[in-house]
């Protein structure tokens, strides 16, 4: 037998707790569950219902700082690879790559997009087993980018970029 409280839709549920006063219950019950006091409509007094409380809104000044931080990582990250394309323009019409075959110069954005997709796979088994190395890793990897950056720009063959 069902009560008229389990027949409620969900809609009218989220009506009623934005209508009635929530008040965390008292210590010793579950946690998330709230008393919803003097609900309107309903014939039961106090009902428990599973609400969900958020944590407050981060702002200032380190807010702002690790919202920049996130858009440098990304940018340097992701945006080398999916901006290939301005680099194979410039790569099929100078010297001296512009004698190299198309399909070649243009394996080189694919190539190192599936090379960071795939570390990402192998790395997060590595980092689940041993997460005391992902501190570190973070700066040998950033190490090892701006190395490759910088090689790859006195590299004079498309398979040597492809393997940078």
């Amino acid at each position: 037998m069902t009560t008229q409280l389990e027949e409620r839709s969900v809609y009218s549920e989220a009506f009623e707790m934005s209508t009635g006063l929530a008040t965390p219950t008292t210590a010793g019950s579950e946690a998330g569950i709230l008393r919803i006091n003097s609900v309107a409509g309903s014939s039961e007094p106090d009902a428990s219902v599973n609400v969900q409380q958020l944590p407050p809104v981060d702002s200032g000044h380190q807010a702002w700082l690790f919202c920049f931080a996130s858009f440098v990582l990304e940018t340097l990250v992701w945006g080398f690879g999916f901006s290939y394309g301005i680099f194979q323009g410039y790569y099929t019409s100078n010297p001296p790559f512009n004698t190299a075959s198309r399909i070649a110069i243009g394996a080189i954005g694919p190539t190192a997009l599936a090379i960071e997709y795939g570390e990402g796979i192998i790395l997060s088994f590595l980092y689940g087993r041993y997460p005391e190395l992902l501190n570190p890793m973070m700066w040998c990897g950033l190490a090892l980018a701006a190395l490759s950056l910088f090689v790859s720009s006195f590299v004079e063959s498309v398979s040597k970029l492809v393997e940078e």
